[in-house]
């Protein structure tokens, strides 16, 4: 089954408000792909291992539609916890927990709250999920390199400026040393004019 089929499936008027939500979420996640997962629509597919040995496949954001009303799933978490918990009070007149957000219809939830809670879950890791802390690692290996070469970089400029500026100093004395020099030449030659005039 497609999620096209999964919503078209549903009876009205839960079908044109997940539809609604479907279209939300492919433009706020759209590198999340989407694909059924039992009796929801599950998008962005990962891989998960916990310490316990426990591990399998599961979804970073959910849609469902059941009896009660439409849940979105949104399984991730930053320093703070679940994220979804922390946006609870912003959300609107929905249930939430952990990764959960559970409403009865589409005008009782804060769309615009739940549009920037995706767009955070995008950069975030799943709980458990295998090579989120690689990449994490990588990320800030990445970072740390970039930082260095600018260091670097601002080094170097700063080498060949003061190195420009020696240069530069050098050529003015050089020149004011021809120029006293020459000046010192004249005063000569005059002198020497004077006394032959006498």
């Amino acid at each position: 089954m497609t999620p096209d089929q999964y919503i078209a499936k549903t009876p009205e008027p839960k079908r044109s408000e997940l539809a609604q939500l479907h279209a939300l979420i492919r433009r706020a996640v759209p590198s999340f792909e989407p694909y059924v997962a039992g009796s929801m629509i599950g998008y962005g597919k990962y891989h998960y291992r916990y310490e316990s040995g426990r591990e399998g496949t599961s979804c970073r954001v959910g849609l469902a539609g059941n009896k009660t009303g439409i849940s979105v799933y949104v399984t991730c978490v930053d320093a703070g916890g679940w994220l979804a918990e922390q946006w609870r009070d912003r959300l609107g007149k929905a249930a939430v927990g952990k990764s959960c957000i559970r409403f009865k219809r589409l005008s009782d939830i804060d769309l615009g709250a739940l549009t920037k809670i995706l767009a955070i879950a995008k950069k975030l890791p799943a709980p458990g999920e295998v090579g989120a802390a690689a990449k994490q690692a990588r990320t800030k290996k990445a970072a740390s390199k970039t930082g260095g070469a600018k260091n670097a970089t601002t080094k170097a400029v700063a080498r060949n400026a003061g190195g420009s500026k020696l240069k530069e100093a050098a050529s003015s004395k050089k020149a004011s040393s021809k120029k006293a020099s020459s000046k010192k030449a004249s005063s000569k030659k005059a002198s020497s004019k004077k006394r032959s005039a006498r």
